[in-house]
C-alpha cells in the first residue's frame, strides 16, 4: 500500500506531494488522495486513527494579550498620536486648557474600546 501524504512528516510530505500544489486540487482530487467517500467524508474508524496518529483538529490556545498593553497598543494608531500631540500643545504653549484637556480626554476615552475589542470580539 502506498503511503498517504497525511502519512508523511514535514520534509518527506515535500518530496512526495505532487506537482501541483495542495491548494490547487479540486475537491474530488482531494477525496481520492484521502480516500474519503464524496457523501460520508471518513469512516469512523478511519477518522479516530488518524486523531490518534495525527491529534485533534483544534487550535493550540494563544496567551492573552494583558489590558494595560492593549491600552498602550492604542497609542501606536496615527489618529491618537496627533490628538495626543495636539492636546498637549493646546496645553504647555497655546496655555488652552479647555481645548487640550478635551484632545487627551478624547485619546483616553477613545483606548479602552479599542483595547477591549480583542475581549469582546466573537471567535
Amino acid at each position: 500500500m502506498q503511503a498517504r501524504l497525511t502519512d508523511v512528516p514535514g520534509a518527506e510530505r515535500q518530496a512526495l506531494a505532487p506537482a501541483a500544489a495542495w491548494h490547487t486540487l479540486s475537491a474530488e482530487e482531494v477525496l481520492r488522495a484521502e480516500e474519503a467517500d464524496p457523501r460520508h467524508g471518513l469512516s469512523s474508524a478511519e477518522a479516530a486513527s488518524r486523531v490518534g496518529r495525527f491529534g485533534p483538529n483544534a487550535l493550540a490556545a494563544g496567551r492573552a494579550e494583558p489590558r494595560w498593553r492593549a491600552f498602550i497598543r492604542q497609542y501606536s494608531d496615527p489618529m491618537q498620536i496627533v490628538l495626543l500631540v495636539a492636546g498637549l500643545l493646546s496645553l504647555y504653549p497655546l496655555r488652552q486648557l479647555g481645548t487640550g484637556l478635551l484632545l487627551i480626554l478624547l485619546t483616553v476615552a477613545r483606548s479602552p474600546p479599542g483595547s477591549w475589542s480583542p475581549v469582546i470580539s466573537p471567535r
